[in-house]
């Protein structure tokens, strides 16, 4: 709606109310003479109807006024160039998060140590492949292999953890004790059952 609008609507409303008019209407409405007896009372009742009237001219002139204030208010939004979201990016970064995501499951999927896990991302990053080829490759795979072997001398030098646990001696007297959190405790317990059954 247009200011000449809004201006032409807030004078009808202003304008609208007439005593004289009002007062003809309320004689012939509910049959009152107009006369000094009756003065006081139509005096009385032009009264109210020019108080409603005046709450009536009021409330449409804040409606105006507020419908106004929205439509300015959508103007200077819709004059407003949009800014572009600070968390818009662009699809080579997206892409290169997504390769990143990817090469972190397919490092966690390998089950390699942390430190073999290291040296596959330093390879991947010298030799600019992706982390699957990194696994893949000859120095990896070595050192997977080397990693291995050393576990396996580990297990079965006599220090190794599980070799050892079963060459325990085992009394009728004394119930071990057995941690059953542990895969140790755990063939502990298997152990001490199999020589009870000999027993």
């Amino acid at each position: 709606m247009s200011n000449d609008k809004v201006d032409e609507t807030k004078e009808e409303v202003v304008k609208e109310f007439s005593a004289d008019q009002t007062r003809e209407e309320l004689v012939e409405k509910f049959n009152i003479e107009d006369n000094e007896d009756n003065t006081e009372l139509l005096d009385s009742l032009v009264a109210d109807k020019q108080a409603e009237h005046k709450k009536f001219s009021t409330a449409i002139t804040q409606k105006i006024s507020w419908r106004t204030k929205a439509q300015e208010a959508e103007e200077k939004v819709e004059k407003k160039p949009k800014a572009p979201s600070a968390q818009a990016i662009s699809e080579e970064e997206l892409l290169k998060k997504v390769d990143a995501r990817f090469e972190e499951r397919d490092l966690k999927s390998n089950g390699l140590s942390d430190e073999l896990t290291e040296k596959v991302k330093s390879y991947a990053k010298v030799n600019e492949v992706s982390v699957k080829e990194a696994i893949n490759s000859d120095y990896i795979k070595f050192e997977v292999k080397g990693e291995e072997d050393k576990a396996k001398a580990e297990e079965a030098s006599l220090g190794g953890k599980s070799k050892a646990g079963t060459k325990k001696g085992y009394s009728l007297d004394e119930v071990p004790k057995f941690d059953m959190r542990t895969k140790e405790g755990k063939e502990d317990f298997k152990n001490w059952e199999e020589w009870l059954k000999k027993q």
